[in-house]
């Protein structure tokens, strides 16, 4: 089986959250790149410079992004 990697900068998406009670519809974007490295027996991927550009975010103790909407 032929081992993959990947090397992608400034890979986005936008997730759409809508409210049916309120009505009320907000996008969130993320913003990454993506880095690869080949192993012996594997390929491990990273996710790096994870940005959340129109939202306030911050990484807690515990590695987790809480970010504001």
């Amino acid at each position: 089986m032929p081992r993959t990697t990947i090397n992608a900068n400034n890979i986005e998406i936008k997730i759409l959250l809508n409210n049916q009670t309120t009505m009320e519809s907000d996008a969130v974007v993320i913003k990454y790149n993506v880095i690869s490295t080949k192993e012996e027996c594997y390929t491990s991927f990273g996710f790096i410079n994870i940005l959340f550009p129109n939202n306030t975010s911050q990484i807690d103790e515990k590695g987790v992004f809480k970010v504001k909407i």
